[in-house]
């Protein structure tokens, strides 16, 4: 028989023995205490606490928190899109003014200046005005109204509201490659328009008129939300479209 074996059952009937014999003897037995997990509340900055390397140009600050938007955007996705891709566009247009005639210009100024002859200024200050538009084009308060004047421009281009959702998402799907979704005024009459890559309607060698509503429609705006979901993507900005500012731009531009 096992050595070991006859040990281990001889020391188990003395400790046994021994608890029996001595009825008021207790063994104490630590229970190990539960693990509970509790997740840390993620926290974003303010968003006007990012700010550019240098002037002229500024970020624009939001309109909403980071965390505001979640039904739109993943905060995470919001955050990486304004720190670091709009960021990455403010400075690097910083730059590429700095000590020219036109640092002083205004942005829009600069946009319709921007043509084929200098494609970086134009991707650069496209890319830093589009994005500017894109976040007044949003709110954090669902289904905001046109006013009597803008809906009545509506009306006349598109039939009704319905009819605007539905060729605003259509013109949407139908963009290849990167670029911009635009809600445009000119003459007083609306149109719906797409731009490639970082153009956009005020550019000097396209004339088509002024921004009143703009999405952006490079993969970096929704992949990490929707992955390649373009449909719903539409759908959730539609319902997020900030007409307060759309009436505004349509009066300015008049």
């Amino acid at each position: 028989m096992n050595h070991s074996y006859l040990r281990c059952f001889f020391l188990f009937s003395i400790l046994t023995l021994g608890s029996c014999n001595n009825p008021k003897e207790l063994i104490e037995v630590q229970i190990p205490e539960r693990e509970v997990f509790v997740e840390s509340e993620v926290t974003y900055p303010n968003p006007s606490s990012i700010k550019t390397k240098q002037g002229p140009m500024e970020m624009p600050g939001l309109p909403y928190q980071f965390d505001e938007l979640s039904d739109l955007f993943k905060p995470d996705h919001l955050l990486l899109h304004y720190n670091k891709i709009h960021l990455k566009y403010a400075d690097q247009l910083n730059l590429s003014l700095h000590q020219t005639p036109i640092e002083k210009d205004t942005i829009t100024t600069i946009v319709f200046k921007a043509d084929n002859k200098n494609e970086k200024l134009k991707n650069l200050a496209g890319g830093y005005y589009n994005h500017n538009i894109f976040w007044k084009t949003l709110t954090n308060k669902k289904d905001t109204q046109p006013n009597a004047e803008l809906q009545k421009a509506i009306n006349n281009a598109f039939g009704n509201m319905s009819g605007f959702k539905k060729e605003f998402k259509e013109k949407a799907l139908e963009l290849v490659g990167s670029g911009w979704l635009w809600l445009i005024s000119k003459n007083n009459s609306l149109a719906i328009v797409t731009t490639a890559n970082n153009e956009n309607p005020l550019m000097g060698h396209l004339m088509l008129g002024t921004p009143l509503l703009a999405i952006d429609l490079w993969e970096h705006s929704y992949y990490q939300t929707y992955q390649d979901n373009l449909h719903t993507y539409i759908d959730n900005c539609i319902q997020h479209l900030n007409w307060e500012f759309a009436n505004e731009q349509y009066l300015k531009s008049e």
